[in-house]
């Protein structure tokens, strides 16, 4: 059994979190949802969302041919339950190999930013980036 999946959310996902309330959810539309990286890390179901563009270090960067600095990105995963997950989804054949091979990798670097994440909550010091990054951070909508 694969450790992870790679899925589409519900649209009454984001109806529950309307974007002028969460703005750091994010959110294509109902025509161009954003694939999300399932993940149980400490008996808690987290989609981390597929990105373009990503320019901080809380994140698994994936190769490609297009110039995009594209990957999952840590700071914008979202808790879930199994009744958010609308339908499976598939990756571009180069995507899939590379998380495939690095899933331990992407379990152990996103279980060490939710603990840094939770030690700067509750009032640790951290870097300048550290407290930019976790300010937009999705993880400020959940009890984690």
């Amino acid at each position: 059994m694969k450790k992870y999946k790679v899925c589409i959310l519900k649209q009454e996902f984001y109806h529950k979190y309307p974007a002028d309330i969460y703005p750091e959810i994010l959110q294509k539309g109902e025509n161009r949802p954003y694939l999300v990286l399932l993940l149980r890390v400490n008996g808690r179901l987290y989609a981390i969302p597929f990105r373009s563009n990503i320019k901080h270090k809380f994140c698994f960067k994936i190769r490609n041919n297009r110039g995009l600095q594209e990957g999952l990105d840590y700071t914008k995963a979202l808790m879930i339950e199994e009744e958010d997950i609308d339908r499976e989804a598939h990756l571009r054949p180069n995507t899939l190999p590379q998380i495939d091979q690095n899933i331990n990798i992407i379990i152990r670097d996103f279980t060490d930013f939710l603990s840094l994440y939770k030690r700067i909550r509750s009032g640790e010091k951290a870097g300048v980036t550290e407290s930019n990054i976790l300010s937009m951070t999705t993880l400020k909508y959940f009890d984690i």
